[in-house]
């Protein structure tokens, strides 16, 4: 039998295509040829696959331009509906299901605020928080409480006074551990004038809802007291979702001050003593910060924009929201030590005078090693109706710098 075997039927002879059995090279396994039957059904399969394929994508393809056919978030009705709705009907401190991290907070300031040398608030909207008066829980976020008839929030000297109108500027203090050494820190703040509603505490201790819902004793190292922030102090309250490393943590400062749209803003050690100069005429720590902000077109020197200032290094800084946008974040893979030099040398390369170039001060801020003993007392003491006590003064300014003096000693 050859490749091909014949069968008649009939008076025609039939040519029938099959596999014929052949011996292998090696002469031990039967090895198959494709015979002509076989070839036309391979070449069948792959017409099939071809047809199954061309059909498939012409499908993919009408669904695909049905997707595109649909209307966009930005032109579907209800988002339209969304995004009116807080701007005409809702106040500005009213949280809505759709709202976004500003509009959920407080509302963004208009154009005519982004001036700061010209931005003036109510005395109603400078009590406020100035994140919002609105608890929220998803944002991590609890506002300063409002005074009541059985408890009262510190209040600064009546010299100390913050003018009614003045730019807001916000103030964050990064709490990590030890509750008492923020709470001294927090007390010369906001008896140097400095109000209390633009003041926020960032609570990065890492204890996820321990500290908000009073499950840890004044003990531990992580302990915040909330309540008494808020209620005494009059300050709101940030919490971090966790612990941030500094590099995070700055991180953190810009994208809130981008997301509320603010032009600027303050951070500060939460282990530091301010204090206003004793030279006349009077001027309180606060109001001297003031007449930085108000100079803040002029703050370069060598005609560079500039986007940090230091007050006595970074123990308090001013930041420009608009120059960190254009340099872009702080290296989070440098979470410590040299991840300043490394922010502050691309600051210079990007074309920003460095921190230093221009000196500003507000009055002497002093870093401190521990808890001053009686320090509410004798920071009261300093303060008269026409500025300070030299006495009282220069005995508190001599304790102080003996302490930080200590602390320089032991870190180096």
């Amino acid at each position: 039998m050859g490749l091909f075997s014949s069968q008649k039927v009939g008076n025609n002879t039939i040519e029938r295509a099959e596999y014929i059995a052949l011996p292998s090279i090696e002469g031990s396994l039967p090895t198959q040829r494709p015979t002509a039957h076989n070839v036309k059904k391979q070449s069948f399969f792959w017409v099939k696959c071809y047809l199954f394929v061309t059909i498939g994508g012409v499908f993919v393809w009408m669904a695909y331009a049905m997707v595109l056919s649909l209307p966009s978030r930005a032109e579907c009705p209800v988002a339209t509906q969304e995004k009116a709705t807080p701007e005409t009907t809702a106040p500005a401190t009213t949280i809505t299901v759709t709202a976004t991290v500003t509009s959920m907070l407080t509302s963004a300031p208009s154009s005519t605020e982004k001036d700061i040398s010209e931005t003036t608030t109510s005395n109603l909207k400078l009590d406020a928080p100035i994140l919002g008066p609105m608890d929220n829980a998803l944002l991590l976020y609890y506002p300063a409480l409002p005074e009541s008839g059985t408890r009262s929030i510190i209040q600064p000297p009546y010299i100390n006074k913050p003018p009614n109108s003045r730019p807001r500027v916000p103030l964050f203090i990064s709490f990590t551990r030890n509750n008492a050494m923020l709470l001294q820190t927090l007390h010369s703040y906001i008896s140097s004038g400095w109000p209390a509603s633009d003041i926020i505490i960032i609570d990065n201790s890492g204890t996820m809802n321990a500290n908000p819902s009073s499950l840890l004793s004044a003990s531990n190292p992580f302990y915040l007291d909330y309540q008494t922030l808020r209620e005494v102090y009059g300050v709101s309250i940030l919490q971090t979702p966790t612990l941030l490393s500094f590099s995070q943590l700055q991180n953190f400062y810009i994208r809130t001050a981008i997301a509320m749209d603010w032009q600027y803003f303050f951070w500060s050690h939460m282990d530091i003593v301010v204090l206003p100069t004793s030279t006349q005429p009077y001027k309180s720590f606060y109001a001297q910060v003031l007449q930085v902000l108000s100079n803040t077109t002029t703050l370069s020197e060598e005609g560079k924009p500039w986007a940090l200032r230091f007050f006595n290094y970074d123990f308090l800084t001013l930041v420009n929201v608009e120059a960190m946008k254009a340099i872009g974040h702080w290296d989070t893979f440098i979470p410590y030590y040299a991840s300043d030099c490394d922010f502050y040398s691309r600051v210079y390369a990007s074309g920003y005078d460095t921190p230093e170039s221009v000196k500003v001060t507000a009055g002497k801020i002093y870093d401190m090693p521990s808890l001053v003993p009686d320090f509410a007392a004798k920071l009261s003491a300093i303060y008269t109706s026409n500025g300070v006590d030299e006495k009282a003064y220069s005995a508190l300014t001599w304790e102080l710098e003996k302490a930080q003096r200590f602390k320089d000693a032991d870190q180096g």
